[in-house]
């Protein structure tokens, strides 16, 4: 029997995390963001194409309006559910793109034991946090996951780290069909969940750092791929891409300083493995996960520097 467990240990795991979310969805009970998102999702529904302000139903755009509402307003309309229904049925939906994405990373990485490391990641990432867990979108521990799944950070997070592995993929021909999926997913991350694309960017950046053996001409090739996604942004009919990239956002930073309130207590876990982090350095696939998270904790503390708090997010 305790083989049978051993064996099957993921696919039980993913069961009972399935289970919880169904058991704490019957509840109906929803709060903060998820009602923006539905409101998104039902201006969405009653007119595809000119979606009048969810909020203050006004000709105005709204930058809830991204791609993920769009999707799930299309799906809505389909199988003719509430938009409330439908984020609760994409949370199903996000959290299966998570463990593929996060599965499909894995395995680009080169390393041997996928379903052993993630099944013990999906652990750590539910469970290895001190006191005091942030409960924001972006963060999936077991705490918040039935609040988060349904957010557009879920599906943008699986979404990048499917783009990263087929990153990994594509480095033969420049203009290939890998390279121009992976400047598809960049662009609709970039649309959906601005801290999704932050993550996206520097794992890109490391795995050419870590990977290239032409370094500089590949640093290049990775910069007309983010500026070529963030032109492509800017076509997006249904808020002003622009205007937000050139400040209408920063009002988004003060919320986010609370990033930077018990870092230890809530993280204590994770900085007492750090040491053991270096003994990564020997394989090639680690070393892009390593250099990814240097990147990663240098921008957080940067963003906190400059006060953008929204970017060490």
């Amino acid at each position: 029997m305790g083989d049978w467990i051993y064996r099957n240990r993921l696919t039980l795991l993913l069961t009972c995390i399935a289970a919880y979310y169904l058991l704490q969805v019957s509840n109906g009970l929803w709060v903060d963001d998820f009602w923006d998102h539905s409101a998104a999702v039902s201006a969405l529904m009653r007119d595809l194409i000119h979606p009048r302000h969810a909020q203050l139903a006004i000709d105005q755009p709204f930058v809830f309006f991204t791609p993920y509402s769009l999707l799930v307003a299309c799906v809505a309309r389909i199988l003719g559910l509430s938009s409330i229904e439908a984020l609760a049925l994409f949370g199903l939906f996000n959290g299966a793109l998570l463990v593929v994405g996060l599965r499909r990373y894995i395995r680009a990485m080169g390393i041997e034991d996928v379903q052993g490391v993630l099944f013990y990641g999906i652990l750590c990432i539910l469970f290895l946090w001190g006191g005091g867990r942030w409960d924001y979108s972006g963060f999936f521990h077991v705490g918040i996951l039935k609040f988060v799944l349904p957010y557009p950070s879920a599906f943008a997070t699986g979404l990048a780290l499917l783009g990263l592995a087929l990153n990994r993929s594509a480095a033969a021909p420049r203009f290939s069909l890998h390279r121009l999926a992976v400047l598809a997913i960049l662009t609709i991350v970039m649309l959906t969940h601005p801290v999704a694309f932050v993550f996206m960017v520097v794992g890109l950046f490391a795995d050419t750092i870590t990977r290239s053996r032409r370094r500089w001409e590949a640093i290049l090739e990775t910069l007309i791929l983010v500026f070529s996604a963030v032109a492509i942004s800017l076509l997006w009919p249904y808020y002003p891409f622009i205007r937000l990239s050139l400040g209408a956002a920063n009002v988004y930073h003060a919320f986010n300083e609370a990033m930077y309130v018990n870092l230890f207590g809530a993280t204590w876990p994770v900085i007492v493995l750090l040491p053991f982090a270096g003994r990564l350095w020997t394989d090639a696939g680690n070393r892009t996960m390593v250099v990814t998270a240097i990147l990663l904790l240098g921008l957080y503390f940067a963003a906190g520097i400059v006060q953008k708090y929204s970017y060490g997010r």
